[in-house]
């Protein structure tokens, strides 16, 4: 008798060699664990975390001591002149063989009613007094304008020896 066959669309396997099997695919192991992973980034993280801190906190250090002392103050005060001076510089013609000084407007309607100078400054902004070329300037850092410039008239002191 002839084996029947079942009533199937996919063709019969014929041959005499056995069908492949796959062989178990060798699983790579990671030397790591995922959570061993984890922790040590985050170690990592916060290591470079307090590191960064440390050197701000060196830094800040450094430089608090340096203001503590005539000198550094002196050399601070001079660098935030030469800045104000060339933000001005950018607006007007400045002189070149003097250094200005600096002053901050505090009371700009006691000013105003005194010296029409000041008529339409505002407390906080800067004045540069240039003594040896006679001119004054008024600067508004916020806005980046000039606010107002003009001569200066130094009145020569006189004293009477008894």
């Amino acid at each position: 008798m002839l084996p029947v066959r079942p009533n199937t669309t996919a063709p019969l396997n014929l041959s005499t060699k056995p069908p492949e099997q796959k062989s178990p695919e060798k699983k790579r192991k990671w030397p790591f664990s995922t959570a061993n992973t984890v922790i040590a980034v985050i170690l990592i993280l916060v290591l470079a975390g307090f590191v960064w801190s440390f050197l701000q906190y060196r830094a800040y250090k450094t430089k608090a001591t340096r203001l503590s002392t005539p000198e550094g103050q002196q050399e601070l005060a001079t660098a935030e002149i030469q800045k104000l001076v060339e933000k001005v510089g950018r607006h007007i013609v400045l002189p070149k063989d003097e250094e200005p000084t600096v002053a901050t407007v505090m009371d700009a309607a006691g000013l105003a009613k005194t010296q029409p100078f000041y008529k339409e400054a505002k407390n906080g902004e800067k004045v540069l007094l240039y003594v040896k070329a006679q001119k004054a300037i008024i600067y508004d850092e916020e806005l980046d304008r000039l606010i107002n410039v003009g001569p200066i008239m130094i009145e020569a002191a006189t004293t009477t020896a008894k």
